[in-house]
């Protein structure tokens, strides 16, 4: 929970003047949500739904339309721009509050238990009163849009269905991963090979460019041994001491 509040906290410094992304890598997978991002000014293509006795607007990865008449209430009192999501009452007040702002957006993966983590969850904070909004996007091939809302709480849940929740391939860091091992399996298995086949190699002259391998370790140690001794001539020079290399005793 503390790791959790150290990780709100820093994703909301971090970002509160910037634009929130659309695609994430989440665990292992990869979500790219931007194509639920709406542009048309017709509310009626936007995530909508009617909870008691208020009514909830929301444009995924977006903000909502500022000329559509359904939410003149939130454009004349300052709730709508940069809102991630807000509530109009539906009685003659018309009262509208923002539920969380898109640049105070913070990541998390929808169910870290389920496999292969399908889903992710996208809470937007700093709304009005401290209103804050949790946006499940799940796994689904039939889209739908849900809000949740317990009496007398600042907490507002909701959930958009969607396929392109399902996640894609594995992210960019599994892919490098992947891509280095098979290459170095296919390295070592077609050297091996033509060792055996070709050159007609015995026993560990059969494992390619042997003789580099046999080195590597010196190699390592030599560079090590350099950097560290790079690293204390700097720290001499900036103490305002001599290096190493410059000692010298004059004859004469």
């Amino acid at each position: 929970m503390l790791l959790r509040h150290v990780l709100i906290f820093t994703l909301v410094v971090c970002c509160v003047s910037a634009d929130p992304p659309c695609s994430f890598a989440v665990m292992e997978a990869d979500y790219d949500l931007c194509s639920l991002k709406k542009s048309a000014p017709d509310l009626s293509q936007y995530p909508t739904a009617t909870v008691g006795p208020a009514t909830y607007y929301m444009n995924p990865m977006g903000e909502l339309p500022s000329a559509a008449p359904a939410l003149a209430a939130c454009q004349s009192s300052n709730q709508l721009a940069g809102s991630a999501m807000v509530q109009i009452m539906n009685d003659a007040s018309k009262a509208c509050w923002s539920l969380g702002k898109l640049s105070m957006q913070v990541v998390e993966p929808l169910d870290p238990t389920a496999p292969r983590h399908p889903g992710v969850l996208l809470t937007y904070l700093g709304g009005t009163s401290d209103h804050t909004v949790s946006i499940a996007y799940t796994c689904s091939s039939v889209p739908g849009f849900t809000v949740e809302h317990i009496e007398g709480q600042n907490t507002f849940s909701a959930t958009v269905a969607s396929p392109l929740a399902c996640g894609g391939s594995w992210s960019t860091g599994s892919q490098f991963l992947l891509i280095l091992f098979l290459v170095f399996f296919g390295y070592f298995g077609i050297g091996y090979t033509l060792n055996v086949v070709v050159f007609r190699r015995e026993g560990i002259e059969r494992i390619p460019n042997i003789a580099f391998w046999q080195e590597l370790p010196l190699l390592v140690k030599d560079g090590i041994v350099f950097s560290m001794d790079a690293a204390k001539d700097m720290v001499l020079r900036v103490r305002g001491g001599n290096s190493r290399g410059a000692d010298y005793t004059e004859v004469g």
